[in-house]
């Protein structure tokens, strides 16, 4: 099972991320939980064992929305919004991604690019689940699937 972490400085878009995440993974059958904690950390846990204990010391993904990443162990999947670096992330032992930030302050629309790269790394999610997802928590607008479709096609990898 995936847990996932969303950090960020847009409250919004990670609230946006977070709800049609646990949404998309529900879909696909899997029991899901997802919420906002105190610290304003988005957080969706899938799997039945983990699902009251997921930070950031056992999620699976960490997805950072223009905020540089903290907390981060080792053999677990980063994921970077933004113009941020990893430097901090390379004596670590994780595989990071990033997509660069278009220069868009939409929350809706960093929200959507955020999906499509996510739904481009994780097995577990399906581009279908992800749209209806996407179409229930943010909205029908033609531009939200665009900007899915664009963070599915511009996550590349760090090394």
């Amino acid at each position: 099972m995936v847990n996932f972490t969303i950090q960020g400085a847009h409250p919004t878009a990670v609230a946006l991320v977070t709800h049609a995440l646990g949404r998309a993974l529900f879909l696909a059958g899997l029991d899901v939980k997802d919420y906002i904690d105190r610290e304003g950390r988005g957080v969706v846990a899938s799997d039945k064992q983990t699902v009251t204990s997921v930070d950031a010391t056992n999620a699976d993904v960490l997805i950072f929305i223009e905020q540089p990443p903290k907390d981060v162990r080792d053999g677990c999947v980063v994921l970077l919004y933004g113009n941020e670096t990893a430097a901090s992330l390379k004596k670590r032992k994780t595989k990071n991604y990033l997509v660069a930030a278009p220069g868009t302050a939409d929350t809706k629309r960093v929200a959507c690019l955020v999906l499509g790269a996510t739904t481009k790394l994780v097995d577990k999610l399906s581009g279908k689940n992800m749209r209806l997802a996407i179409e229930a928590e943010i909205g029908k607008d033609k531009l939200l699937f665009d900007a899915f479709e664009e963070g599915h096609k511009v996550v590349k990898q760090l090394r």
